[in-house]
């Protein structure tokens, strides 16, 4: 019954979080929250007592002893002894001097300074002071307030069966109010407007002014919303403003803005992580309980609160112990002094260990850099040993720098004992850097905590693996259809996916088109029209480059559509496509980058370097090797002229796989060897072309993997000054593994035998091997060397495996779609087009993401580079493991990866044009395997003049814009210069102005003339990507709707 799920609009969650976009007259004020102004529409005050305060606080499950022992919970009153929760229940006027701030404040006084010193009756656990996660009585409030809000709609039928009406057309079950879920809604967006209200005290009476409620949108908007309730208990309101302000030591901050500095809590938190209620919980529902927890409490001292002024220190010191176990420790930083009084010492303690510990952890960064492990070792001892009261991030970081050093030479403490422990401990503190630590043999797939429902159809049977996984990671609400005629299973205006993952990749793709038809058919007709489709998702398993030109087609027939045309928002049905090859090696590359030894501390000072992509296969569907091959050729090319790579294929099928890529990319022949030679050498020579990109050599040898060859040429590839990044594609998961073992035998036998030990590094030499049995895969992350210590995590007894291209990160719920690089994908298209954030802007400029495939792809490569644009930055996570699949998609991390990035480029303006170059380098590399090829701007006016409406030919893939970065401006120079090929020269310099000459101008070429002859047309481009790209990292766009209109920045 107690599940808070599917009650609320996302409109009305976006208002609930209290974001700081809204239009607020004055920052601090506020109505008051008292509990009369809290209460649930239909509930009294003694529901509020029996639901909320008597759980929340009185029989807190933690605190219950200590607070019935308190000598200010049982009282003494007119010869009876009561405690404070009956006193409650049977007083009517102990209740309204606590709920509400009567007409003489003072007769709420004594009760609100006895809530406040139960509050207060404890304030630590086991030494360590609360704080805002762990405090007991908001935690409870949290809970019991998902108890209040859950709606009739939701509950069981037998739970119907026991539910009582009254006169009010209200319902108990069991003695509890049960709300209807249109009054639920109504209520949360009430919370959200009692703080939006900004009037001069002005009070909303029962037959109030009511010119002055028209002079206030806010306030009449309450009092239309109270209306709605079944019973709004509206007279019992207060809506006079206030100015709040928490006071402690002459200094001062509005408690408006402690209750907007309130988040989301982390549901892997010590304090949350076993509680299966929060775990189920939105994030932005959870910010909704979170905030709404503080107010309670807050509610329940409201006479402390609005009597504690600057003048009146009476309350300070208690209520800044309150407000350390209500709000971040950040937002009270303000208030950080030496000079605490033994009252408030353990806040003290924890806000001054976070502080000293922050100092320290900028020295061992320092160390770090300069290849002090062991000084950097103990300086991570020091903080872990002696601040103790530190915040969980210091402790995380801290513990991550630990196992970095320990790795590298530094004692792992005898406290410890080993690294696999340390790690153990930065997980506990919640560690972005730190993967969750594995505990069961077997992946169990983990269903989606997407709180909505729908259904969702299957064009396989239930025998299927990959239907088995997406049934089992499908959210709770959402009912899966098998199917083997899926379009027959659509309805419009409902939450959908059609799910065609067949092995069978043609019926996948006539399933699609019979879907697409459907779709067109139901709106020519008239029967629905295309926003009846918005909540439909089609995901389609295929071989992407295949299936593109028929799907683009079949989509211009919705584009083409006169009547679908002239709506507003999203105009196409959203496809996905599902690529297995593709999207394994785009994920390979996304989440474990292979620059990653160029970040570690110990090859810092290497003057050249080199970046060794060595792909072993013997698998006969050479698709997964193709596309790991081009995905390699675009993310290898570094700035750094010092810093080269190449890529080495070894295979029994390297022959055909030459041939393969050759005639896909026909751009890559001149870097391309096979056998030692290059076999086409009459290829263009794409080096001669564009001078400024270090292009990785390919080269492919012919190796059996069944002879001493493969032996041999792995000693023949392994060189002690490169980094090898090795990736192992076998035609099974099991065989995979075995030659991924002999590859880091290898590589740790030769480092010993050659005298490298002293130097040799498990991340110097990567080893990534395509798995998608997740059982499998996830046993080989642990993989463990017989006779050495079991997950030692070091050189010598640790294999570091890395899985890619699993079952669970294709087809889990979340990642159907490509998960947050998808999101990503889609923030970079609508950058480019220029796209405001807020949604219906998002809606209108996706429309030609969805249209064109090409579009997608491109954005989508763009996506996967984040981490290598932010490496070129200097910017990465503080402390990341390359096994960490999540080390730069955590959103806490994107968080800081934007915030450092801003920080660079603001200081550095020389860096956008470096970060510019770059990106165009990546994109021209991504254009070559796309079986691109440049073309001089001669052929291009000739071929613009001869009808071709832009600089590309599409048909015969041919770009101007592949060239070096210098040569784009004279590509735009030559197109400038043809627009003006009808204008006399001698009557050129009486034009004045671009509108001028513009009537004379050969319409073709027009839109690249420059009147102030500035050619940067082409580097623009670029150039405003670069800028935003911290926009594009915390996904500002507000693609689904749930965002406010302004983002924070």
């Amino acid at each position: 019954m107690y599940l808070f799920v599917g009650i609320i609009t996302l409109r009305i969650i976006i208002m609930m979080v209290f974001k700081s976009d809204f239009n607020y007259a004055k920052e601090a004020n506020m109505i008051r929250i008292t509990w009369n102004n809290l209460i649930p529409p239909g509930y009294q005050s003694e529901d509020i007592v029996e639901y909320l305060l008597k759980p929340a606080i009185f029989d807190n499950p933690e605190l219950k002893e200590k607070i019935k022992t308190s000598a200010f919970y049982e009282r003494e009153q007119r010869g009876k002894t009561n405690n404070f929760y009956t006193y409650l229940v049977e007083n009517k006027t102990a209740r309204t001097r606590l709920f509400s701030r009567t007409q003489n404040p003072l007769d709420s006084k004594s009760i609100s300074e006895r809530m406040l010193h139960l509050l207060l009756e404890n304030t630590t656990s086991k030494g360590i002071p609360y704080n805002m996660n762990s405090f007991p009585i908001r935690h409870e409030f949290k809970r019991q307030w998902m108890k209040v809000l859950t709606p009739i709609e939701k509950l069981t039928a037998e739970e119907r069966k026991h539910l009582e009406p009254d006169k009010n057309d209200q319902y108990t079950l069991n003695g509890r109010r049960i709300l209807k879920e249109s009054d639920i809604e109504l209520y949360c967006e009430y919370i959200c407007d009692i703080l939006k209200v900004d009037i001069d005290n002005k009070n909303l009476k029962e037959n109030g002014d009511s010119d002055n409620l028209n002079k206030n949108n806010n306030l009449s908007k309450l009092k239309k919303n109270l209306d709605k309730w079944s019973a709004g208990n509206r007279s019992k309101r207060d809506f006079e403003n206030v100015d709040v302000q928490l006071h402690y030591r002459e200094k001062q901050i509005s408690l408006y803005s402690l209750i907007k500095d309130i988040p989301s809590c982390d549901g892997r938190s010590k304090y949350y992580k076993d509680d299966e209620e929060f775990a189920q919980l939105s994030e932005e529902k959870n910010l909704f309980f979170e905030r709404i927890a503080s107010l309670s409490v807050i509610a329940s001292i409201w006479y402390i609160w609005e009597n504690a002024t600057d003048k009146n220190t009476y309350y300070q010191e208690e209520l800044f112990r309150i407000a350390n176990m209500l709000f971040p420790s950040e937002s009270l930083s303000i208030f950080n002094t030496s000079n605490q009084t033994t009252a408030t010492s353990s806040q003290v303690d924890e806000n001054d260990d976070t502080k000293q510990a922050y100092g320290e952890l900028q020295k061992i960064k320092a160390k770090l850099g300069a290849h002090e492990f062991n000084s950097a070792g103990e300086l991570c001892e020091k903080i872990f040993c002696t601040y103790k009261n530190a915040s969980d991030e210091i402790m995380a970081k801290t513990l991550s720098h630990l196992i970095m050093c320990c790795e590298n030479g530094y004692p792992v403490p005898a406290y410890f004992g080993t690294i696999k422990n340390i790690i153990r401990g930065a997980i506990y503190y919640k560690s972005s850097y730190i993967s969750k630590e594995k505990t069961e043999i077997k992946n169990h797939p983990l269903p989606s905590n997407i709180d909505s429902n729908g259904t969702y159809t299957l064009n396989c049977d239930y025998e299927s693996s990959i239907c088995d996984w997406i049934i089992h990671t499908a959210p709770p609400k959402w009912h899966e259809i098998i199917s083997e005629a899926p379009e027959s299973t659509l309805v419009s205006n409902q939450n959908q996916r059609i799910l065609l993952v067949n092995d069978d990749y043609s019926l996948n793709l006539r399933d699609a088109i019979n879907i697409l038809d459907k779709i067109k058919s139901s709106i020519t007709q008239g029967e629905t029209s295309i926003s009846d489709w918005q909540n439909l998702d089609l995901y389609i398993r295929c071989h992407e480059a295949e299936i593109t030109p028929l799907l683009d087609t079949a989509l211009s027939y919705f584009t083409e559509d006169s009547e679908i045309t002239k709506q507003s928002g999203l105009k196409l049905i959203k496809i996905y496509l599902i690529d297995e090859a593709k999207r394994s090696a785009d994920f390979l590359f996304a989440r474990h980058p292979h620059f990653y030894p160029l970040t570690l501390a110990r090859n810092a000072g290497n003057d050249t370097q080199c970046i060794h992509i060595v792909l072993a296969t013997d698998n006969k569907n050479l698709k997964y090797s193709e596309w790991l091959i081009k995905e390699a050729f675009w993310t290898l090319p570094r700035f750094d002229t010092n810093v080269k790579s190449k890529i080495s294929i070894i295979s029994p099928y390297a022959t055909e796989l030459y041939h393969s890529i050759i005639s896909q990319c026909p751009g890559l022949a001149s870097v391309s060897l096979l056998n030692g030679k290059i076999e086409n050498p009459g290829a263009r020579d794409i080096k001669a072309k564009i001078t400024d990109i270090n292009f990785p050599d390919i080269e492919f040898t012919h190796t059996s993997f069944s002879s001493q060859a493969l032996q041999a040429e792995l000693e023949k590839l392994w060189n002690p000054s490169e980094y090898l990044y090795y990736i192992v594609d076998s035609s099974s998961d099991t065989e995979g593994i075995s030659l991924a073992i002999k590859i880091r035998e290898h590589t740790v036998r030769q480092s010993v035998l050659t005298g490298h030990s002293n130097n040799y590094s498990k991340y110097n030499a990567t080893i990534a091997v395509r798995c998608f049995d997740p059982d499998i895969a996830g046993l080989v992350n642990e993989l463990i060397v017989p006779k050495e210590e079991e997950h030692g995590k070091q050189w010598f007894n640790d294999y570091n495996l890395i899985p890619f291209g699993t079952k669970e990160s294709l087809y889990s719920w979340d990642q159907l779609s490509g998960g947050i690089i998808e999101t990503v994908s889609q923030c970079i298209h609508l950058q480019y087009r220029k796209a405001s954030l807020d949604n219906n802007s998002c809606n209108k400029e996706l429309n030609s993401y969805f249209k064109r495939l090409y579009n997608r792809d491109s954005s989508f490569g763009a996506a996967v580079s984040i981490p290598y644009r932010l490496y070129e930055a200097g910017v990465f996570p503080d402390s990341w493991f390359i096994q960490n699949s999540d080390a730069w998609w955590n959103k806490k991390i994107r968080k800081e990866l934007a915030s450092n990035y801003k920080a660079k480029i603001t200081s550095n303006k020389r860096l956008i044009e470096q970060l510019a170059r770059y990106e165009h380098m990546r994109w021209c590399c991504f254009q070559l395997t796309r079986g691109w090829l440049p073309v001089d701007s001669n052929r291009v006016i000739q071929f613009m003049s001869s009808g071709v409406k832009r600089h590309v030919l599409q048909i015969a893939k041919l770009h101007p814009c592949l060239c070096s970065w210098d040569d784009l401006i004279d590509l735009h120079r030559q197109l400038s210069v043809t627009a003006m090929r009808k204008v006399n020269w001698k009557d050129y310099e009486s034009f004045k102005s671009r509108e001028e000459i513009e009537p004379y101008l050969d319409k073709r070429f027009s839109r690249y003339f420059s009147f102030e002859e500035i050619y940067t047309y082409f580097q623009e481009v670029d150039n405003t990507n670069i800028e935003q790209t911290d926009l594009i990292i915390e996904t500002a766009w507000d693609i689904e709707g749930e965002k406010n209109n302004t983002f924070e920045r």
